[in-house]
């Protein structure tokens, strides 16, 4: 009886896995996109980058997520150029009024941007790319901020797909110069750190199927040790 628990544990956990794939786009196309139609994944900046605006304001990890349409990428040697709605969480926003000296919270904020790539292909699954606009506007305590991507510097990243069982995963990155204006757009204070260093990441294989196969062969492992035994 608990072989049959195990082995059944086995094969609900191999059947479970391509499905639990979460990290696998399903179709050639980017921004990646689930067999749903929807944003698959985020491009996320790690903790240790944030933006900082001429000690007027300064935000830390910037989240890039909820992408409205995707497309084909280009074949090698060919350049296509796209936009879309998209939404972005700034998270640890914060103001100064006095060049730094202390800094008010403003908290999170979450705000829809219009985005613009330009992709290239450069080899086979190997895109080079680069972020020709995005356009924030956000409400915060402090009233509307308008933040852009930089019109004079390129926001340049790459993108590599690999095809796997059930699709393609993912490897992407950018490196967004950004710029804010706080007075509607008269004046833009660029981000004196550099560019915002954005990584993709998608959700990992689900836990409930690696969790039961990891249960069933452990159980068979240990059955087979008891049996040798005696």
């Amino acid at each position: 009886m608990k072989k049959s628990i195990m082995v059944f544990s086995v094969l609900v956990g191999f059947v479970l896995l391509p499905l639990a794939r979460a990290d696998v786009m399903p179709n050639l196309t980017l921004p990646p996109m689930d067999g749903n139609g929807f944003a698959l994944g985020s491009y996320t900046s790690p903790e240790q980058y944030h933006a900082l605006y001429d000690s007027v304001f300064r935000f830390n990890t910037a989240i890039h997520y909820n992408w409205a349409s995707s497309f084909a990428p280009p074949a090698y040697g060919f350049t296509d150029t796209h936009s879309f709605n998209s939404d972005v969480h700034l998270i640890g926003g914060a103001y100064s009024p006095n060049g730094g000296g202390t800094w008010i919270p403003v908290g999170d904020i979450y705000a829809p941007a219009l985005t613009t790539v330009r992709i290239t292909g450069v080899g086979p699954l190997d895109y080079s790319t680069e972020m020709l606009g995005l356009n924030i506007t956000a409400s915060t305590p402090l009233g509307t901020v308008l933040i852009r991507e930089s019109p004079t510097l390129a926001s340049t990243g790459h993108t590599t797909l690999t095809a796997v069982s059930g699709g393609y995963t993912v490897d992407s990155f950018f490196d967004v110069f950004t710029e804010i204006s706080l007075d509607g757009g008269n004046s833009w204070i660029p981000d004196s750190l550099g560019p915002v260093h954005v990584l993709y990441e998608c959700p990992e294989p689900g836990t409930t199927s690696i969790g039961l196969l990891g249960l069933g062969l452990a159980g068979l492992l240990r059955m087979h040790r008891r049996s040798r035994k005696s």
